[in-house]
């Protein structure tokens, strides 16, 4: 019986050696799912009295196998969603272009002869001339109702003085001047792909969830996300305030406003996808970062309200927050 207790010991440490160097064989592979469920059957193995002999052995190497696991899922899932970070404002681009297109057909009035329905302000008016272009043409029939009477308004135009408009003015009053540029941008090709198909390829971060998740190590991945996150967030905020000083307000909110809804887009989109981790794409977090992202606007407006040099950059200002708010 001791023999037989001896051989079938023997048989069995073979066979778990054996898939050791499986383990190891599918980490060199990047077979991650692989190596997973091969290290789940080792463990499992641990209670075997037959593989006693083995368990010292385990206890080193489980650790060091299930280490290499996790760092080469979260390496890969680190890429992909760096990848999606680093095109954020091309992504945030895209989807406020789009939006302006969105509010453009929506919001579309009969705009003939330079004619601004709504305020009754013709194109040739006691004199002054409006000019409007295409692209003006299609903006004013989407603006918000107080840009569109601001500029309907003749009397405005007609007192100009009141209102120091002189050097704005001149002879003609033109729309284009504070058309924000969201709304004449054109689609971006690379942009729309992003939004369309690569928002979509999730696999490598919901691999990454799965392994951690199966090997009872799911929260570690969560705060590694969140710090990863925090940090980009950070990132938008300063970069922001820096171009708000040096560059002024009209220049600095756009492109702000870009790298904002790239981000908040990624962040919803995959929570969208993922099942079962909810409580790292939680609203309660993002709407806390929205809050901060929108104090932060707040402020430095406030502050750098004095670098805006006309209305009509006020204007514009005031058009790109109306679209961003409408997301």
């Amino acid at each position: 019986d001791h023999a037989k207790r001896l051989l079938e010991s023997a048989i069995a440490c073979k066979e778990l050696s054996g898939r050791l160097i499986e383990v190891r064989q599918s980490l060199e592979r990047d077979q991650h799912y692989q190596a997973m469920r091969l290290i789940q059957a080792v463990q499992a193995e641990q209670t075997n009295p037959l593989v006693r002999p083995m368990a010292r052995q385990l206890q080193t190497w489980l650790p060091i196998a299930k280490n290499k696991l996790l760092y080469a899922a979260r390496s890969e899932a680190d890429a992909f969603v760096q990848g999606l970070r680093d095109k954020m404002s091309l992504i945030g681009n895209t989807l406020l272009v789009r939006q302006s297109r969105a509010s453009l057909q929506y919001y579309h009035t009969s705009v003939m002869n330079a004619t601004l329905t709504e305020g009754g302000f013709e194109g040739n008016y006691m004199g002054r001339e409006l000019t409007l272009t295409q692209s003006a043409r299609e903006y004013a029939t989407s603006m918000s109702s107080s840009a569109r009477a601001t500029i309907a308004l003749g009397y405005i135009l007609l007192n100009a003085g009141s209102f120091r408009l002189h050097q704005h003015i001149g002879k003609g009053f033109n729309v284009e001047t504070f058309i924000p540029i969201h709304f004449i941008l054109p689609h971006n090709r690379e942009g729309a792909e992003l939004v369309d198909y690569k928002l979509g390829e999730i696999a490598p971060l919901h691999k990454a969830l799965h392994i951690y998740d199966e090997l009872g190590l799911v929260h570690n991945f969560h705060d590694h996300y969140r710090h990863d996150r925090r940090d980009i967030f950070t990132k938008i905020l300063k970069v922001f305030e820096r171009n708000a000083n040096s560059l002024g307000l009209v220049r600095a909110i756009p492109k702000f406003f870009d790298e904002l809804t790239g981000f908040f887009a990624i962040e919803c989109i995959m929570g969208n996808m993922i099942d079962g981790h909810r409580e790292l794409f939680a609203a309660s977090e993002l709407e806390s970062l929205w809050i901060e992202a929108m104090t932060k606007l707040r402020d430095v407006t406030l502050l750098m309200g004095i670098t805006l040099t006309s209305p009509f950059e006020l204007l514009q200002l005031k058009e790109e927050m109306l679209l961003l708010m409408h997301m």
